[in-house]
């Protein structure tokens, strides 16, 4: 696997967070939010403080949104001077559209109105964050948060200057404030997992990005920093997952595909999942794994395996692997159990019809079946008879892009209607490739080994090179 790892750029990067009034990406939260920050900057308040309560509509756990909603309420109670506050807002706007030295100029214009004005001092520190000026920004944040000792944000903040200066404990130490301040404020939890993790505490960083799930289990970034540690560790299927669940919140999760088409590609040695992931990164726009493989010949299987047809890709003789996954695997006490069990024989007949059947000593006899539906293109029925695992027969599976032959359908398991997923798709390592054959509950697609309750049963047929 070294030979593809460095073939490939290794774009797993821990993401920390700031909070702050910029807002870049644009979605429905951050219009509303841009949109109050402009009428903020022209002095209409009331208009802003409707937008970014739309925001909050939108998503109750945006920060820009709470943090600047604070600041209209204390210009409408009279607590804030109204000219300061609109050289702030004017200074937020400058800093979203990149325009970090007029943002500067105008906090610094802030200041000398109200000198004690402690948003003005944290917002000019993001700035000069965002300027590489590093000194600077501290010195602000801290400004800050002597005005203000409750001011979680600017802690958060001055935590991730310092985690940018390679001061990973100052760095917990500041989250640790913003804990202690917020403790339902997720975000310091995720950059202090992300901090633990760059000085080796592995299991305190998990902790982090956990707790920070458990407040907001939409928070994408709390998972893909998770599933960053866990592929790190080895830990290779609870990365898959997280990152799996980071990609269903945010779709457009580019750094999150690339990460998980590193681990499926790189890591898992399954070139169909790990090309299907790079393609769709570069479908967003980041192209750099997935146009090498391409050069390389290696993502070549992912774009024709619809051309190689099972009938004649499964025929002849294989090393067959037996797989029972779960976290109840009666097999043992780990989430798999892996049996080899031989060799076996698939025979393609005239009829469109490959199979074989064979017995393996501890998991009892097994038999696999695939036709050809003539009425359809790529369209298979697939038949197993599995002691351990879920039988089916003449069940529809069809070409899907990045998955091989799939399909989902309902069956009686045990005398209860149960959606089951079963797939047949083309596998391939450094050494080795050949075919998988798995029937699961479908409930079980996003859970990571741990999670699942009741096994399910896979085989692996794979040859040498």
């Amino acid at each position: 696997m070294k030979t593809l790892r460095a073939k490939y750029f290794h774009v797993i990067t821990a993401l920390f967070l700031v909070i702050s009034g910029v807002a870049y990406t644009q979605n429905p939260v951050t219009v509303s939010f841009n949109k109050g920050v402009e009428y903020a900057s022209q002095g209409e308040f009331g208009k802003a403080k409707d937008e970014f309560e739309k925001s909050l509509e939108i998503d109750p756990f945006y920060g820009p949104a709470k943090y600047r909603l604070k600041i209209i309420k204390g210009v409408i109670e009279q607590k804030i001077e109204t000219e300061a506050a609109i050289y702030l807002f004017m200074g937020v706007s400058y800093s979203s559209n990149g325009q970090v030295d007029l943002s500067i100029k105008n906090y610094t214009s802030a200041l000398k109105i109200d000198p004690g004005f402690a948003v003005a001092y944290a917002d000019r520190g993001d700035a000069y964050h965002q300027n590489g000026q590093l000194d600077q920004a501290i010195s602000d944040y801290t400004k800050a948060i002597e005005i203000n000792p409750k001011d979680a944000v600017s802690y958060l903040n001055r935590g991730n200057v310092n985690r940018n200066k390679g001061q990973h404990e100052k760095a917990v130490m500041d989250y640790t404030t913003a804990i202690g301040i917020n403790p339902e404020f997720a975000v310091p939890y995720v950059n202090r997992g992300n901090a633990y993790s760059a000085i080796g505490q592995v299991a305190q960083a998990i902790k982090d990005y956990t707790e920070a799930i458990e407040i907001n289990p939409k928070f994408a970034s709390a998972y893909y920093n998770r599933g960053k540690v866990y592929s790190d560790n080895g830990e290779l299927d609870k990365a898959v997952s997280d990152y799996t669940k980071a990609i269903g919140i945010n779709p457009k999760d580019t750094q999150a595909y690339l990460n998980r088409g590193l681990v499926n590609f790189v890591k898992l040695g399954n070139k169909v999942k790990g090309c299907a992931d790079w393609k769709k990164a570069c479908d967003l726009g980041r192209c750099g794994n997935y146009s090498k493989a391409k050069q390389q010949g290696d993502c070549s299987l992912g774009n024709s395996s619809v051309s190689v047809s099972p009938l004649s890709g499964l025929a002849g003789k294989w090393g067959f692997t037996e797989f029972v996954v779960g976290g109840n695997n009666p097999m043992s006490d780990l989430p798999m159990s892996a049996f080899k069990c031989g060799e076996v024989m698939a025979v393609a007949s005239k009829d469109q019809t490959v199979s074989f059947s064979t017995t393996c000593d501890k998991m009892g006899e097994y038999s696999f079946r695939l036709t050809k539906l003539t009425s359809e293109a790529h369209a298979y029925l697939i038949s197993v008879n599995s002691k351990v695992g879920i039988s089916i027969d003449g069940f529809p599976v069809t070409y899907v892009d990045g998955k091989g032959w799939h399909g989902e359908h309902e069956q009686l398991v045990n005398g209860e209607a149960v959606s089951l997923t079963a797939m047949v798709q083309r596998i391939e390592g450094k050494n080795w490739y050949g075919w998988t054959v798995q029937v699961f509950p479908t409930s079980v697609l996003s859970l990571s080994l741990d999670e699942i309750k009741e096994p399910y049963f896979k085989v692996d047929l794979t040859r040498r090179k």
